[in-house]
């Protein structure tokens, strides 16, 4: 059964970029999550806390969700496999997240 572009509700993991900021990566992540907002129902863009930025916040079909990180190698790459899996579950059974797509990470 095919879901219609307009039906997805898709779950964007970036946890290693920061959004917005001053990375390439940062322009990219925010570029795909604006295209994929345009054509979709919702997109839950879950992407790294900074200092100063709000945790939650919600731009219009997007919703950002900044997770805490610490700089520790093992700990980063622990939460970033731990913390991803976590959040993707929980959107998937509370907010009918229907795709999720993890961008490639470099620990």
């Amino acid at each position: 059964m095919a879901i219609a572009p307009n039906q997805i509700v898709l779950a964007y993991f970036a946890s290693d970029i920061e959004y917005p900021g001053t990375h390439g990566g940062s322009t990219h992540v925010g570029e795909a999550a604006a295209s994929f907002a345009n054509i979709t129902k919702k997109v839950y863009l879950v992407c790294k806390h900074k200092a100063n930025q709000q945790f939650f916040e919600q731009k219009k079909n997007l919703s950002i969700i900044r997770i805490k990180i610490p700089d520790i190698p093992i700990i980063r790459t622990f939460m970033g496999f731990f913390c991803n899996a976590v959040i993707a579950l929980a959107l998937v059974a509370f907010f009918r997240v229907n795709f999720v797509y993890e961008r490639a990470k470099i620990y």
